[in-house]
Order: C-alpha cells, then structure tokens, then sequence
C-alpha cells in the first residue's frame, strides 16, 4: 500500500496562545553512538528550505510531500501544529509534523492530532533518529493538552510508540482504509479514559482532508 502520508511502508523498514511549548524553539540535544550529536528543535519558517530537503530525501522527490508540506504550514485549520526538525553537526536529518484534526460525530469534543509527515534521510535511517522525533512530538503534544494522537503508517513500527488500531476502537478514517491494511491506521491516547465517548470519523485539515493522500 503506497501511503501517500507517511509512505512507511515503503522505508520506515529501512528506516503560548494555543501552547508556547509548541512554538518555542527549544531544542533537544543528545549525544549519538557516534562522535557528533542529533538536536531536535522545532522547525520556523527559516528552516523551510532543510525541511524540504529532508522531505524531498526521504521520499525521492515524490511532489506530493512537498506540496503537502508547504500545504499544511500555510493552513490555519491546521493548527495548532508541531514541526520538529532534527540536525547533525548542523546538517538536516530528520523531519516530523503533527497537525490538529477534529472527530466528527464524538460525543464530546477532544483534542486530537495526526502524525504525518515523518521523514529520515536515506543514510541515517533505522538508526533511532525517527523514534526520538516520535517521542519529542508526543511530549510535546501531551503537554499542550492534546488527548489523541493518530497515524497512517506501518503496523509494525507505530507500536512500539503505543499506537494501536484506530478503526477497532470506532475512530474512522477520513477516507476509507482498504480491509487488509486496516491495522495500518492507528491512534495512540494520551489521556486516561480519553476513549470514552470519543468515536466517530477523524477529519484532517483542509490541505490533508484529500482523498489522493489517503488511497493506495
């Protein structure tokens, strides 16, 4: 399945008004097995360009991403949003979004985002730089007070990060998930209890809301 979100499948194997904590540009350092240090910081519009690099890296050129990317950053019901970059010796190597969503048909309102896109450049991926981008994000979004986390991506690497099927648990998809990639969407809670009462249909910004990122 050729997830236009995330496209996991495909290399993960290979692989404040609303929150001052998500605008801020503190950044994360933390010594590699290497020589040099990986800092994650959150990404600001000066970044854009080593954003993109990475995107465009990670997903060999594919238009969609970028087009997608510069899509959201522009997109007001896509806040409040996180963009986390992550940095060797300086150089891009890593890029994470988190952008809001809302649950249509919830008995109550939760506050929710979705995870998409990630991206690792060729040469340092399956090397832990896309989990400390997971984990920095979820931090922050727990912080920030969001309930739910959800994600398109691979059933075999979002797991580990407390991911679970989303569809089992009566969260829909905005677009409809082929039968045999069911397990491919996921949500992971932030919140004790946060479930309940929260079902129905997970809508995206209006960037991502498009049935051409959610088909195989």
């Amino acid at each position: 399945m050729v997830e236009k979100l995330s496209a996991l499948s495909e290399y993960i194997e290979s692989l404040a008004a609303e929150n001052d904590v998500l605008r801020g540009r503190l950044a994360e350092c933390a010594p590699h097995e290497e020589t040099t240090s990986v800092c994650i910081e959150s990404a600001s519009a000066e970044d854009l360009s080593d954003v993109l690099e990475v995107e465009n890296r990670a997903f060999a050129g594919d238009p969609d991403i970028e087009i997608l990317v510069r899509d959201l950053l522009g997109d007001p019901t896509a806040q409040p949003l996180v963009s986390l970059l992550a940095r060797e010796a300086g150089r891009p190597i890593g890029h994470i979004m988190f952008t809001a969503v809302h649950i249509n048909g919830s008995e109550r309102e939760v506050r929710a985002s979705i995870l998409a896109p990630l991206a690792v450049v060729p040469e340092r991926q399956r090397q832990g730089i896309g989990g400390r981008l997971i984990e920095r994000g979820l931090g922050m979004l727990d912080a920030s007070g969001v309930e739910l986390v959800f994600v398109l991506g691979h059933p075999a690497y979002y797991p580990q990060f407390g991911f679970e099927p989303a569809g089992a648990l009566g969260l829909a998809a905005p677009f409809p998930i082929p039968d045999d990639h069911a397990d491919a969407w996921m949500v992971r809670t932030l919140r004790h209890g946060v479930l309940d009462g929260a079902h129905g249909t997970v809508v995206c910004a209006e960037s991502m809301n498009k049935a051409q990122y959610w088909r195989e």
